[in-house]
């Protein structure tokens, strides 16, 4: 026994939908009215965006009306029935503890063979006589043209309301002898274990039943040019029940014994095309909602609201955003059964107490008082239609209230006169506030009449918000796989887990108070689709009994439509008091953590995404006293699943290794027909010898294992058993290599759909011993646990697609081979251009019908050709001889070409040919480099650094030079072989010295300075050889088109087979000085033997296509000529020059008029060019004339325009 120090209040708001109250006058079981009550819809015919309706459990629904006008529709509840008898009249149920106990009991005593159902009577019985005249309490199914309140009847002047009744054909004599519903489970509320009727049920007096009923009704479509039809379809009876106390517990703050009305409207589309832009379905508050228990805290500023949320979602994901949420009106909750159109065929007109069905009489007397009851149901309700679903409850008074939420979806109809269309959906359900008082001196016997308590943590969100599974973000399946993947995560199941709301162990330190308390169980809310299950014995976290979770398990089935699509999965836990526990310790200090929570865990990979996280603040609200409020946001514990219907499955296709003697058969993916697969493609393996295959499928639909199958068949086709020395080895997840990572013998989910095999034949030592004629491969997908049958009904085509049988022989013969003259296997050989090889090739076998061959991979190249075959016939065999030349061609040069030849070997009966081993050779055909050495004559010699066995000399140099001044150089350019730089001597001769044209060095590396000299053309801009103009570092030699000649020689000397020798010599004219000059000689052989295309044109440090000399012409210096004295050379070359000028200009010079040959002299000083000079500021300050400026510096450019740092040449005082 123990006490509590304060009064503690615990707040159980319970959500669930009421839509109808009728009792059952049974002795032993009474419902008191539905908790949950909905009508969804889906068109039964199959559209682009997904199948039809379709109920397993109701399959004639929508069976042979698969046409536009055919909807189906789902009536879910869920009601709770109670042991103790209520005093009424009216019965909803017939016989509803037989049915219910047949169920929980699995006797087979259901009402229908396999199937347990209940009966929902229209009328209400007295004397088990129907009360057909009892409107009021009439339960039926019905529709209406147009939308809610403004809908009238389908044809407004027939008698009653006969009309607008649906046949529900589904039921047994239709819904006027009751509406059968399926029993879909039973709430586990009862702690006692066993049926209904256990006499030993001794508090919580109550269990919940969730049933659902199918049917499908045809609506008159519209015509062409019409807009699509609305339609009302209801569910109606009467009465929600007045106050009941004592063990019922129910206190009713409003609503109480109005009739209920439940309605959803449909659209009626001409065709497939006028349904583009409508739903083809209706928003769906599924599965049943259960019990949801929040947390409130004694603060009485905190007993103002909680939130929560509805269950439900658009199955189509285009609609889903575009729905809406508000509270329904009183019409809409219930009253609207008491009413009717003024003008039964006018929607306009007011609606007034029904009378037309009732004999003259109101079918609702109390039409008023309803609406009043109803109207309290709004109060201190709101309906949060920015967050969604989400709904603000004032729970300020304990007791019983109705709350009726409407989604409104939106939607356009498709054409040029587009119209909005909204259909609405509605949903009124029962809140309940229950409040305990003065626990101080309850004993613990008492205690256990409190209900259990299960608390729902609703926060799903793991990590971060955008992990949790949503709506757009649900858990998803492929249907026929065990597994549920989220965010980059996969899992065979799902931890469902739950911690105790009132354990005081988990937020009191200690394990003191309460500590006896536990939860009984954690189970599902609602029905669990086929084949999904929870397990049943709950595990401790971290072995606390108020900690726990289940498992859930699926793995829907593709044949069964009813599990593809979206579902929602919601779970709910209670709690019990055992008796005999300790008295509780008092603590004052509280942990950081107590939030009871709610998650969905699994191993490692998946906590992240679906653990739930506690509560940031108010973790111990509501418990000793606390006065921190709880008004935490509550979610419903439920997670959105999305499971994927089957993918595409195109025949796997087959694939071969290499093996020994092997090519490609026709393995290949088709349709089997009357041609033997693979026929004449026979392989064969020598006697001896090992013959190996590898062959591998790939499915691209992982749904089925797959399998590749080996049989064998002798001569005549008959399968015959695996042959000795035979052996088939499987792998599976190879990918297509054999070995590969990843490989392994044992098939599991992961690689089912990727199977290779392995066929290694020892062959026998003869050819009579071979046991076998052929080998056939098929690949196989597997039905393990597929309805074929029922997946062909479902989807119009087969789960699996086998391959075709592949069979090919496998002939033990021997093997032909090459002999005689015939040159080694990869023998190499050089073949320049200009050249033929010609080699001859003999090969020998035991069959009649022999030839040698190319093989086409890598084949033979352009300028070879194979003489006709020579064949001669030996005592013990056959011989074939053939030649093969090889003459290469320009274009060819710096490759390398491999030929392989076989011997074929078949005789005449067809049988797959023999082939030898391979004879490869290659062919090398060679492009030579270019070395070069440019030795002068004078002290310009340059050395040459040597790399190895060859001279590395520099290509391009760089040259002084002074106008009248001659250069000499001998000049050798030698061959080396590209491929292996070795000097070449094998032909090729290289033809006399040439000067290059428009040469070019522009690579930084080797020369020394960059120059070119281009042609001109279109986009040249700059110096270019064309233009007229002999500038830039053209010259005479290389363009001849814009300079005069130069004074130049170059001479061939020797031919020697590996290399070239001559001599150049140049000397600048006057025109030249002051610039830098490109000039490069060139070799190469005759055109003939292939020309410059055989020598490599790229420049590179030891070798290229020429030798360069970069010369860099002196200003204001001259040689002297032969004979000349310094009077001579002013008069001949400057004319208005006094020689006094240039004696002076050159201390050097002793005898004016004893001038050696060649001496360099100085003719004037270099001027240095300022900012802001210009030739004729120069001229002015030296005294001389911009004329001779420009002819003492050629280099200049022709427009004059000098820059600062130029220098010029300035022959002072020349104007005088």
């Amino acid at each position: 026994m123990f006490t509590l120090s304060r009064r503690c209040l615990l707040a159980l708001v319970t959500l669930a939908i009421w839509s109808a109250s009728m009792q059952q006058a049974d002795a032993q079981a009474q419902s008191p009215g539905l908790f949950f009550s909905h009508i969804s819809w889906k068109l039964c015919m199959d559209t682009a965006r997904g199948r039809g309706f379709y109920d397993p459990k109701f399959p004639l629904v929508c069976e042979q009306t698969r046409e536009p006008g055919y909807v189906g529709f789902k009536l879910t509840t869920s009601f709770a029935i109670y042991r103790n008898p209520i005093t009424t009249s009216t019965a909803l149920f017939q016989d509803i503890a037989r049915d219910v106990t047949a169920y929980q009991q699995n006797t087979g005593g259901c009402r229908d063979a396999g199937t347990c159902t209940l009966v929902m009577l229209q009328f209400p019985l007295v004397n088990n006589v129907p009360q057909t005249n009892d409107k009021l309490n009439e339960r039926r199914i019905g529709f209406r043209e147009g939308q809610g309140d403004a809908s009238t009847l389908p044809n407004p002047t027939a008698q009653g309301d006969s009309s607008e009744r649906i046949n529900c054909l589904t039921s047994p004599g239709g819904c006027s002898s009751g509406i059968r519903f399926v029993i879909d489970s039973i709430s586990r509320e009862n702690p006692v274990a066993g049926t209904y009727n256990n006499p030993s049920w001794s508090y919580v007096p109550r269990m919940i039943v969730y049933a659902h009923f199918s049917f499908d009704h045809f609506f008159v479509q519209p015509t062409l040019g019409s807009p699509p039809k609305v339609y009302t379809v209801f569910f109606e009876g009467c009465c929600r029940p007045g106050t009941q106390g004592g063990t019922h517990d129910m206190v009713l703050l409003s609503g109480k014994g109005t009739p209920w009305h439940v309605r959803t409207e449909v659209v009626i589309g001409r065709d497939e095309a006028q349904y583009a832009g409508l739903p083809t379905s209706s928003f769906s508050f599924e599965p049943a909602m259960d019990i949801v228990q929040l947390p409130h805290g004694q603060n009485t500023n905190c007993q103002t609201k909680m939130t929560f949320f509805l269950q439900g979602y658009h199955p189509e994901d285009a609609f889903e955003p575009l729905t809406t949420y508000a509270h329904a009106t009183e019409n809409q909750m219930g009253l609207y059964k008491c009413l009717e159109h003024g003008t039964r065929n006018n929607p306009q007109s007011p609606l007034e107490p029904d009378k037309s069905t009732n004999n003259g009489q109101a079918i609702c007397t109390l039409a008023e008082t309803y609406r009043q009851e109803l109207q309290r149901t709004r109060t201190g309700v709101v309906v949060n239609g920015i967050t969604g679903r989400s709904i603000d409850y004032n729970i300020q008074n304990p007791g019983y209230r109705y709350v009726g939420i409407v989604a409104s979806t939106q939607t356009q109809v498709p054409g040029e006169n587009t119209q909005n269309i909204v259909l609405r959906t509605q949903v009124d359900f029962l809140v309940r506030v229950w409040e305990t008082n003065n626990l101080v001196n309850d004993a613990p016997d008492q205690l256990t009449n409190l209900p259990p308590l299960p608390f729902y943590d609703p926060m799903l969100v793991g990590a971060t918000a955008n992990t949790a599974p949503t709506y757009d973000n649900p858990i998803k399946m492929e249907c026929g796989k065990p597994k549920f993947m989220l965010n980059g995560y996969e899992e065979e199941y799902i931890r469902v887990r739950f911690r105790d709301a009132d354990n005081g162990g988990a937020c009191i330190q200690g394990e003191g108070l309460l500590h006896n308390q536990k939860l009984e169980w954690i189970g599902n809310t609602h029905t669990l689709p086929p084949g999904a299950t929870m397990t049943q014995t709950m595990v401790p976290m971290q072995s606390r009994l108020w900690d726990q979770y289940v498992e859930l398990r699926w793995q829907p089935k593709c044949e069964d439509r009813s599990t593809v699509g979206r579902f929602l999965f919601c779970f709910a836990a209670q709690d019990e008091l055992n008796e005999g526990g300790a008295n509780p310790i008092l603590q004052t200090s509280l942990p950081a953590e107590y939030y009871p929570s709610f998650s969905y865990s699994s191993p490692a990979r998946l906590q992240g995404p679906f653990m739930a996280a506690p509560a940031a603040s108010g973790q111990c609200c509501n418990l000793l006293g606390s006065t921190e409020c709880c008004n935490h946001v509550q979610n419903p514990s439920c997670l959105y699943v999305h499971v994927e219907p089957p993918k595409p499955n195109p025949t796997p296709p087959i694939t071969a290794a290499r093996g020994n003697n092997f090519n490609q058969p026709c393995l290949a993916p088709g349709v089997c027909n009357a041609t033997t697969p693979c026929a004449g493609q026979d392989q064969s393996v020598v006697v001896e010898q090992v013959f190996e295959l590898e062959m591998f499928s790939m499915s691209e639909n992982d749904l089925l294992p797959l399998d590749l199958v080996v049989t064998f068949q002798d001569a005549a086709g008959n399968t015959v058993g695996t042959p000795t020395n035979m052996n088939v080895t499987k792998f599976y997840g190879c990918n297509g290599e054999w070995g590969a990572p990843g490989c392994s013998a044992t098939r599991d989910e992961d690689n089912q759909n990727d199977v290779a095999v392995q066929i290694r034949y020892g062959a026998p030592r003869t050819v009579a011993e071979a046991t076998f004629d052929k080998i056939c491969v098929q690949g196989r997908q597997l039905l393990d646990d597929v309805d074929e049958e029922a997946w062909v009904e479902t989807w119009g085509f087969a789960p699996n697609n086998d391959t075709c049988q592949v069979c090919f022989r496998l002939v033990v013969v021997d093997k032909p081979s090459f002999f005689g003259a015939t040159q080694p296997r990869e023998s190499n050989f050089d073949v320049r251009i200009g050249e033929e090889r010609s080699l001859d090739i003999i090969g020998r076998g035991r069959l009649n019908r022999i030839s040698i061959l190319v093989l086409p991979d890598p084949g033979a190249p352009i300028g070879s050709s194979l003489t006709e075959q020579q064949i001669a016939q030996e005592p013990t065999f056959w011989t074939v001889q053939r030649t093969f030349r090889f003459a290469p061609q320009v274009g060819q040069e710096g490759q390398v070409f491999r030929v392989c030849f076989v011997v074929r070997n078949e005789d005449d009966s067809g049988s797959r040919p023999l082939y030898s081993d391979a004879l490869c050779w290659n062919f090398r055909v060679p492009k030579l480099t270019l070395g070069w050495t440019g030795i002068g004559t004078g002290p310009e010699s340059r050395s040459c650094e040597w790399a190895g066995e060859r001279p590395c000399c520099p290509t391009t140099t760089v040259q002084p030079a002074t106008v009248g001044c001659t250069q000499h150089f001998d000049v050798v350019a030698t061959k080396y072989n590209f491929a292996d730089q070795q000097r070449y001597t094998q032909g090729y001769p290289v033809q006399p010295f040439f000067f290059v044209q428009h040469p070019a060095c522009t690579n930084p590396e080797n020369c020394p300075i960059v120059l070119s000299v281009q042609g001109c053309g279109e986009g040249v801009t700059g110096p270019c050889c064309g233009n007229g103009v002999c500038d830039g570092a053209e010259t005479g030699s290389n363009c001849p088109a814009d300079c005069e000649p130069d004074t130049v020689s170059l001479v061939t000397e020797t031919d020697e087979n590996e290399f070239q020798q001559g001599s150049f010599s140049f000397s600048p004219n006057r025109q030249q000085q002051g610039r830098t000059l490109l000039v490069c000689i060139g070799a190469e052989p005759a055109a003939a033997d292939g020309g410059a295309a055989v020598i490599v044109q790229e420049r590179q440090a030891c070798y290229a296509p020429s030798l360069c000399f970069i010369f860099r012409v002196d200003s204001c210096k001259y040689c002297v000529p032969q004979g000349k004295t310094l009077k001579s050379i002013a008069r001949h070359y400057f004319l208005n020059v006094d020689w006094l000028r240039l004696y002076n200009s050159n201390p050097a010079v002793r005898d004016p008029d004893g001038l050696l040959t060649e001496e360099v002299i100085q003719v004037g000083p270099l001027y240095t060019v300022q900012s802001g000079d210009t030739l004729l500021s120069i001229a002015a300050k030296t005294r001389t004339t911009v004329r001779s400026l420009m002819e003492n510096n050629p280099a200049l450019p022709p427009d004059g325009m000098i820059q600062p740092d130029d220098r010029i040449c300035v022959l002072v005082c020349s104007a005088a």
